[in-house]
């Protein structure tokens, strides 16, 4: 099988709250650390060691350029600064230090960034005069922990991963960001309870994990469209990637097609609550 892996989003950011940037805490403003460095070594271990894939990136980390070009030898590349883009009419919780505008900012980037690299892989295939059998969208920060074989899926399906929460038996559940941190990963307590969250478990909130996606080349060219939706998205409610990616199925006539893969904790996580301590 040929696989496309689309590298979206930033690159490499030390931690301060930025505009255009991709995770922060809305209620203090402290943005977590971004490095890729780290993502490399489980892409390269868990994915690119089992699968014949062509690697394409878009990313507005323009310092990072040349180091990233090196590292993945991408068959095509956009290093560009985000966009000022419009969010007049975007809701947004009132938890968000400025209110609307960086969440909006950061919501319609991501999305914007992944179309613009999904493009890339199809004008690749146009000139080539073939299609990938299966396309990942993924963030330069994901740390894959387990191999992961596509040839082992069906090209005619979404996937999606498992959105897991582990809770403590008073039903509190450990922030993604604690997993590591304090080490439960390593603990023995079969008291913690593994829950899902998200579609289908939680109906009051329809949404998807968002770490990665994958599915056959035309699925996800269709998935990746999302941001030319962004604008009704944003007027629909409260900009949450998480939402938007359910959304974008259901409009794009795709919900039928998902289906969920591996987990999060112990199969994939991101890069900066594995090896960072954010709070600093």
């Amino acid at each position: 099988m040929k696989i496309a892996l689309c590298l979206t989003g930033m690159a490499l950011h030390p931690g301060k709250k930025t505009v255009n940037g991709q995770m922060w805490d809305g209620k203090s403003g402290k943005r977590t650390p971004v490095e890729w460095r780290k993502g490399l070594e489980h892409y390269r271990k868990h994915i690119l060691a089992h699968n014949d894939v062509d690697v394409f990136i878009h990313t507005p980390s323009v310092d990072a350029e040349q180091d990233l070009v090196a590292a993945y030898n991408p068959k095509a590349t956009i290093f560009e600064s985000d966009p000022r883009f419009n969010t007049i009419g975007a809701k947004v919780g009132n938890n968000y230090s400025d209110k609307i505008d960086s969440k909006s900012q950061i919501t319609i980037a991501r999305w914007y960034g992944i179309q613009r690299c999904v493009q890339l892989k199809k004008q690749y295939e146009m000139e080539h005069e073939f299609k990938y059998d299966m396309v990942m969208i993924g963030r330069f920060d994901v740390a894959w922990m387990v191999d992961v074989h596509f040839d082992q899926f069906d090209q005619n399906h979404f996937y999606a991963s498992n959105w897991c929460v582990m809770k403590m038996p008073d039903g509190q559940g450990i922030r993604h960001a604690d997993w590591f941190f304090h080490g439960w990963d390593k603990k023995e307590n079969k008291e913690l309870r593994h829950t899902h969250t998200g579609y289908p478990h939680t109906p009051h909130y329809p949404a998807l994990a968002d770490y990665w996606f994958f599915g056959g080349s035309e699925i996800m060219d269709q998935f990746g469209n999302l941001y030319d939706n962004i604008g009704k998205f944003l007027r629909e409610g409260v900009p949450s990637n998480h939402e938007f990616a359910f959304r974008q199925l259901q409009v794009a006539g795709l919900l039928s097609k998902l289906k969920f893969a591996f987990h999060i904790h112990n199969d994939v996580f991101l890069a900066r609550f594995v090896y960072f301590d954010w709070r600093k």
